[in-house]
């Protein structure tokens, strides 16, 4: 039995715990550099809870992917690994682990070894679960997600107390392990029991004189009570266990993008918002000579955010991403039905627009469960847990569609029928994700309803358990359900071997057709030949296991051969997948990147350090959207992938500067902070577009962020700048992209003389974009921006000038500096000398956690406020003298949620030694 759960982790990941490593998507160039960054600081003593390294600085105790608190990042810190075996070790533990917790989970709901073997298999290793290699936090997610319901389900089947803890605790897990939006699907699946629990299962079985009982009357009976209650301790046992991560984000939230919208997305922000914040504020209104009325606004503005298609590179938008398409279904009987999406472009199913892109690119998890959990589906009458799992397949189906709601569907419909144009309607309004993100509090600072696929694997593969008990068991009706199946199996077998042979029949039409799917701007056009080869192999291989089921159904006297049913399950899906896990020569990602390369090597004086106490250079990158090498959409390679990995590398995306001691201005990642986000999408609607239509923000903008070098494609460069030369080697591995410096020198930290003032925003300001194209207007007077003296902008409630407008007698400019002393994730220490009172700017995020010191002379260390400068930078107003100053973070809730989570873990701890201890003392 072990070696059946063993076999294929080791099929999947054994490569890369021997000699190379997963790179794919996030795998390598988000999660490695961060975790190996992060674990670099932890063996050296030392706990990183700010990231210099992206946007100015972000905070990363807030960040939740970098799962800081997570009890098993420890693996980082084994001695005599590598850090890439160390992240495969990590890797591949969570993918074994969500074999070994579904396999425990099926076995204490009844299942027998076999059975909850083919539904740990089928979970662990189908396409949905397997895929999250490259995004580990979803892949620890699976991996506890079932404890996590069967824990709910134990607590609202027997009304114990004791499992509501465990419950939160399991809850807490995810959401150190960085996904919290699979903690919140918990939640909300265990509450689905309690309600199924209520409507069909009464508190007790009711008289003939309570048989007429009204539903409501049900509902509203002590049981609904004790679950609430139930759930409501889970929530805060789960709360209070991972405290420490919750805090820091949700102070974090209020500041992102995920928050702030130009019109209410959800019910709590419609009625939260007055007319008066309703008015046009971003910066596509900007130009706007005569706005609408309050009222007309507020209501257009109420209609849009609720009903209408969201605003592209909006939060809101990015919600939807990665929806999967009701015709992806099926890949649940045909694997990899669709097509490959690499190494080569084989995905057919692009010819649907619809589709933007596959959050995994199979759904199959195996011919026999699929047949063996539908078997024992149904939503009405049966066993209570049957009919739970069954609403929790078909309810996170629904929700995984996202985008494909009935607005897209009433569209669709009337585009068939000719009936008109489009509605102000958006297609994912009627979708269950939909209604989740628009009446759940705080859901819609989620994305991507791809991550319901999860749950419904979960679901599917835990009825394909119970459905092996019962068509494999003895019992009358088990037998007539198996032979039902059985001959289901073998219609399935022939609907396929006639798609085949038609497939066959038709291929040259069939290659013409798919020839006109449109091309991946990273692997290029599409195989179409390949895409049929692939096609009829996707057929062949259902035909032969279809037919294996369809004997094993039928045939009593085949039992003994059962264990094998497991096995064959483990290979079909070790050769449907093996495509999906491909890995890289280690020494790929020890290689320098070159862009850092021709840096060091045609302007030593300004090699980007290698000391982490050193200030990182920072570099803008072009728009990952816009920002591939041409040749590739054109072109088909089946290296593509470790090009991409190179490529990647070389121009420093997104993470890899964290290796390297090198800093992004603009970095993608989870979520970035509001006034940042406005800042560079004000910046790029004064700066210019490039030939292939990327709007590039505005030179001096990046100049004010510290941000000397830029890495532009080989179509457009920065008037004024200065091409760095590479080494004809690095030219040729960077295929196009070129590196430009600024000729105007770029510190990180400086003084100025020239100050104004402005009131500073409300924290829920909605005027933050109108407010920037204010400060940047301001800043665009070549008169107040000379590089010695250039004008800052505060935004504090301090006097309008509070620095003297005249120099004091004697005062002399050059004899003022300022030097960084030291510069680490947590601190930074700089010198400052004045002749007159002064503004100190350290080109670095401005944050309300930061916090300052200064010592002047020989006195003791006195606290600064800092104020917020040109938006997004820190500023230190200082008297004439000789100043040491410190900047200290200090994550807004981080101490509290600290010692919450730790006298949690501690209470329960001691409860469960207790409990141990009593269990001991009874035997």
């Amino acid at each position: 039995m072990l070696l059946l759960l063993l076999a294929p982790g080791l099929w999947f990941y054994g490569r890369a715990l021997s000699d190379s490593a997963f790179f794919y998507r996030d795998a390598g160039h988000y999660y490695y550099p961060l975790f190996t960054w992060t674990s670099d600081y932890w063996q050296r003593g030392e706990f990183p809870l700010w990231n210099p390294h992206e946007n100015l600085g972000v905070p990363l105790a807030a960040d939740p992917t970098a799962s800081l608190f997570y009890p098993v990042k420890l693996i980082f810190l084994l001695p005599g690994v590598t850090p890439l075996g160390r992240y495969a070790l990590y890797i591949a533990l969570h993918g074994w682990g969500a074999a070994a917790a579904l396999y425990w989970t099926a076995r204490q709901g009844g299942a027998s070894r076999y059975a909850a073997a083919l539904a740990a298999v089928g979970y662990a290793f189908g396409g949905v679960v397997l895929m999250q290699y490259a995004n580990i936090v979803y892949l620890a997610g699976a991996a506890w997600l079932p404890l996590a319901l069967y824990a709910g389900e134990r607590m609202l089947s027997l009304a114990s107390w004791r499992w509501s803890i465990v419950c939160g605790a399991l809850w807490a897990m995810i959401v150190l392990a960085g996904d919290p939006q699979t903690a919140y699907h918990a939640a909300l699946l265990t509450a689905l029991f309690g309600l199924l629990q209520l409507v069909h299962s009464p508190w007790r079985q009711p008289s003939e004189a309570e048989a007429s009982t009204s539903l409501l009357a049900r509902l509203l009976s002590a049981r609904l009570a004790s679950s609430c209650a139930l759930l409501a301790t889970a929530v805060l046992a789960g709360g209070s266990l991972a405290a420490v991560q919750i805090l820091p984000a949700w102070a974090w939230s209020r500041t992102s993008d995920r928050v702030r919208s130009d019109s209410p997305r959800t019910i709590y922000e419609a009625v939260a918002r007055d007319t008066t914040e309703s008015l046009p504020t971003t910066a596509e209104h900007l130009a706007e000579t005569e706005p609408p009325s309050v009222a007309d606004t507020a209501w257009r503005r109420s209609w849009r955010g609720l009903f209408g298609p969201p605003p592209p590179g909006a939060h809101h938008h990015h919600v939807y991403l990665f929806s999967v398409g009701p015709w992806r279904l099926a890949e649940a009987v045909w694997p990899n039905f669709s097509g490959r999406e690499f190494p080569t472009h084989r995905r057919w199913t692009r010819l649907f627009n619809d589709e933007d892109g596959a959050w995994t690119p199979s759904l199959y998890l195996g011919l026999g469960p699929l047949l063996l959990g539908l078997a024992v589906w149904t939503l009405r009458g049966g066993d209570l847990r049957l009919r739970w799992l069954s609403w929790m397949l078909l309810l996170s189906l629904l929700a995984a569609f996202g985008w494909y709601g009935l607005g897209w569907l009433i569209q669709g419909v009337r585009t068939l029928t000719g009936a008109g144009g489009p509605l102000p309607l958006g297609p994912q309004v009627g979708g269950l994700y939909w209604l989740l993100s628009t009446f759940l509090p705080g859901y819609i600072t989620f994305r991507f309803p791809a991550k319901w696929l999860t749950p419904a694997a979960l679901a599917l593969c835990l009825l394909a358990a119970a459905g092996w008990d019962r068509l494999f068991g003895d019992e009358p009706q088990g037998v007539q359900a198996a032979s039902r199946w059985g001959w289901l199996a073998g219609g399935l077998v022939g609907g396929t071997t006639l798609l085949a042979i038609a497939t066959l029949a038709r291929q040259g039409a069939l290659t013409s057709w798919f020839a006109t799917a449109p091309a991946d701007p990273l692997f290029g056009p599409i195989q179409a030949e390949d895409a049929v080869r692939d096609l009829l192999l996707t057929f062949g291989q259902t035909i032969v296991v279809g037919l294996l089921w369809a004997v094993f159904l039928l045939r009593r006297d085949m039992r003994r051969w059962l264990p094998g049913l497991v096995a064959l399950t483990a290979i079909e899906l070790c050769l449907a997948h093996s495509w999906m896990t491909p890995v890289a020569p280690r020494a790929r990602f020890a290689a320098r990147p070159a862009i850092l390369s021709g840096v060091a090597a045609n302007t030593p004086d300004a090699a980007i350090p290698n000391e982490p106490a050193a200030a990182p250079v920072r570099f803008f990158r072009q728009d990952p959207a816009s920002f591939l090498p041409v040749a590739w959409a054109s072109q088909s390679s089946a290296d593509r992938s470790l090009q991409n990995l190179a490529w990647s590398r070389d121009t420093l995306f997104p993470k890899y500067p964290m290796l390297h001691h090198a800093g992004l201005v603009e970095a993608y990642g989870s979520a970035s902070d509001y006034d940042f986000a406005a800042l560079m999408y004000v910046a790029r609607l004064q700066g210019p577009t490039s030939a292939r239509g990327a709007a590039l923000p505005h030179p001096a903008v990046l100049d004010l962020l510290g941000a000397r070098y830029r890495i532009l494609l080989d179509d457009y460069a920065y008037p004024g700048d200065e091409r760095v030369s590479l080494p004809p080697a690095d030219e040729e591995s960077l295929l196009g992209a070129q590196l430009w410096q600024s000729p105007q020198e770029q510190p990180l930290l400086w003084i100025t003389h020239r100050v104004e003032v402005l009131p500073p925003l409300s924290q829920n300001s909605r005027q933050v974009e109108a407010r920037t194209q204010q400060v940047l207007d301001s800043l665009a007077n070549p008169a107040e921006t000379t590089a010695k003296d250039r004008l800052a902008v505060l935004e504090a409630a301090i006097e309008p000038s509070p620095l003297p407008s005249t120099a004091a007698p004697g005062a002399n400019g050059p004899q003022e500096g300022c030097r960084l002393e030291r510069y680490e994730p947590n601190e930074v220490q700089a010198t400052v000398r004045l002749q007159r009172p002064g503004l100190l700017v350290l080109a670095d995020h401005f944050d309300e956690d930061w916090r300052a010191e200064v010592t002047t002379g020989q006195g003791a260390p006195v606290s600064h406020p800092i104020l917020r400068t040109n938006r997004v930078l820190r500023g230190l107003l200082l008297p004439a003298g000789e100043h040491r100053v410190r900047f200290f973070y200090c994550p807004s809730g981080l101490r509290t949620g600290a010692v919450i989570s730790l006298l949690g873990w501690s209470l329960l701890l001691l409860a469960g030694i207790a409990w141990c201890g009593r269990r001991w003392s009874k035997k």
